[in-house]
């Protein structure tokens, strides 16, 4: 079976073909064509180069450029440099996926680049843009891979941005940016006139080393520049207000960032796995809302400056910030997120503010450099695994304020000798001093060494930790003394309740 080279005419996919066939089914698109046109296609692509002057335009898809009402709808040819002809106003999909094409030439008749207009065109290395055009849209040049460089005319007002957007909503082709996936674009300047960096509008743009942001740029939306690997900084005008969701992200080259007092509010994971970055100054006026993740995972991050004003250190703040060894949180602070500084394992001490109330889950978890915590007098709560795996925590003093300290608090913290619990009303949960090997010196009213001198009191809070059936491993009432699944009674004494308290809290 004699198989030739062929270009598929519905998406310019190359493959091979059966020519003694009439019709085969394209293995990109999955859509059936004429053989013998596909070999000509093929062959055409390979040696000639057709000028929109010598073909004829059309109002029908079989001609190479189909045209309505100045909208350039589709492109049926198969030239590698294309002129399109001056009757077009405006640029639809017409050459998505045209594997082939090389460089267009757009003339000044052309008001806008539509939506996914070159889309895929893997092959094209330049285009021509007149400075008619005021808007280019949402995947325009999405994925054309060998596009290293383009010049945006000063009359485009609009890339990527539509109405919908000024409304707060998503448009659905946002996750289309105009230039996502370009992966040689290696430089690029954004013209005087444009407000908004769109959705996606960079995301990817892996060869992107400087991108110069004009002064009217006001917004900087989710994943404009996202995975921008070669990128070393970024200069942020002064008039930009809102930075959104991983603007930033798996920026791993991104050394500094400038963030103008303008900007109001910061998404989500905005500089999250940026591995350079070593510096940030955080604002007031940069938290509004609960974000989480801001920094995390930047391994590099060093010097960190927290300005008054700030009232929270949110989720994941600078959750495995790994080169993070001090920190000042000022006194404005009054809540620490969970997981805020999770695995900052080069962070050796901390002042918690005074204004502080609740630790929250896993907020220094695997700290594992951390020597030293002083607790101020106004924290409540400690919340789950808030300090676990602090393996470097010698001692600890637990102030009266606390009410509770909650599972696994301090479980694994290897160092850790002794710990001053003042309250005899702070309640301990289970596993909250587990794996707490040298722990020897525990202060704290409610543990003696003389059991029975235990008060009533001390009975009774005991009682809260649920005893195991030694029957059917149901959980036995304490108060009863009967299995709530088998119904079958167990006794059981004060030394027994004293030591599943200290088996479950202190692993003893």
């Amino acid at each position: 079976m004699p198989f030739v080279n062929a270009k598929c005419t519905n998406c310019g996919g190359n493959l091979e073909v059966d020519n003694t066939k009439d019709a085969w089914i394209c293995t990109h698109c999955d859509s059936p064509f004429v053989v013998e046109k596909a070999i000509n296609n093929y062959n055409t692509t390979n040696y000639n180069t057709i000028r929109a002057d010598v073909v004829n335009v059309y109002g029908d898809n079989t001609a190479d450029f189909v045209i309505r009402g100045g909208v350039l709808v589709k492109y049926n040819g198969a030239a590698t440099h294309v002129e399109i002809p001056n009757t077009v106003t405006h640029i639809g999909a017409a050459f998505a996926g045209c594997l082939g094409l090389v460089s267009v030439s757009i003339p000044n008749t052309v008001k806008e680049i539509g939506v996914e207009a070159f889309s895929g065109c893997i092959s094209l290395t330049s285009i021509s843009i007149p400075d008619s055009i005021t808007k280019i849209d949402y995947g325009a040049f999405l994925g054309c891979t060998s596009l290293s460089s383009i010049n945006i005319p000063k009359s485009v007002r609009t890339i990527g941005y539509c109405d919908l957007e000024a409304s707060g909503f998503s448009s659905p082709k946002s996750f289309l940016g105009v230039f996502r996936g370009c992966t040689s674009l290696a430089s690029i300047v954004i013209p005087d006139g444009v407000t908004i960096i769109s959705k996606n509008t960079f995301n990817g743009c892996t060869s992107l080393t400087s991108v110069k942001l004009p002064e009217t740029i006001e917004k900087i939306a989710e994943g404009a520049f996202r995975g921008c690997t070669s990128l070393i900084s970024v200069n942020i005008p002064n008039k930009v207000s809102l930075i959104g969701d991983m603007a930033f992200a798996d920026c791993k080259n991104l050394l500094s960032i400038t963030i103008p007092d303008t900007v109001a509010e910061i998404g989500n994971d905005v500089f999250a796995n940026c591995d350079s970055l070593n510096s940030i100054n955080i604002t007031p006026t940069m938290l509004k809302g609960n974000w989480k993740s801001i920094f995390k995972n930047c391994n590099n991050l060093f010097s960190i400056t927290i300005s008054d004003g700030i009232t929270e250190i949110y989720d994941a703040f600078f959750k495995n910030c790994s080169n993070i060894k001090t920190i000042k949180i000022p006194e404005s602070v009054t809540e620490i997120g969970n997981s805020a500084f999770e695995c900052c394992r080069n962070l050796t001490s901390i002042t918690i503010p005074r204004n502080v109330k609740v630790i929250n889950n896993s907020a220094f978890a695997g700290c594992s450099s951390l020597t030293s915590i002083t607790i101020p007098d106004g924290v409540e709560v400690i919340n789950n695994s808030a300090f676990a795996g602090c393996s470097s925590l010698a001692s600890i003093t637990i102030p009266d304020g606390v009410k509770v300290i909650k599972n696994s608090a301090f479980v694994g913290c290897t160092s850790l000798t002794s710990i001053v619990i003042p309250n005899f009303h702070t309640m301990i949960e289970t596993h909250a001093f587990e794996n707490c090997p040298l722990l020897i010196n525990v202060e704290y009213p409610r543990i003696s060494s003389q059991i029975n001198k235990f008060p009533a009191l001390q009975l009774k809070e005991i009682r809260m930790y649920n005893f195991k059936c030694t029957y059917c491993g149901g959980v036995l009432n304490v108060f009863s003394k009967k299995c709530v699944k088998c119904n079958k009674r167990q006794e059981y004494t004060l030394k027994d309740a004293f030591q599943i308290f200290l088996k479950r809290c202190f692993g003893r």
